[in-house]
C-alpha cells in the first residue's frame, strides 16, 4: 500500500515521509523503480545501467530512502543485479 509514498512526503496515498513509511515499502519502492527502469515498456525501451544509476542517485532523499538507495546502488555497481546490456 505504501510503496508509492516518497521519502520527501510528496507521494501517495497518505503523504507519509521518511521513517513514517514502513521499511518494507521503502525497500519495495526502490526495487520496483529499478525493475521499471530496467524493463522495456510500451512507451520506451529500458534504461541503460548508467542511466538507472543516475536516476537512483537523483532520487535519494526525494523519492527514495537514501540508505536503501545506497544499498541498491552497491548491488548494481558490484554486478549483483541482472542487466540485459
Amino acid at each position: 500500500m505504501y510503496h508509492h509514498e516518497r521519502y520527501d512526503g510528496r507521494g501517495y496515498p497518505e503523504g507519509r515521509a521518511g521513517e513514517d513509511i514502513p521499511l518494507i515499502a521503502r525497500i519495495i519502492c526502490v526495487a520496483d523503480s529499478y525493475d521499471a527502469m530496467n524493463s522495456d515498456r510500451v512507451y520506451r525501451k529500458r534504461l541503460s545501467r548508467e542511466r538507472v544509476i543516475e536516476e537512483i542517485e537523483n532520487g535519494k532523499g526525494k523519492q527514495f530512502d537514501p540508505n536503501i538507495a545506497d544499498i541498491m546502488l552497491r548491488l548494481i555497481k558490484n554486478n549483483k543485479l541482472e542487466f540485459d546490456d
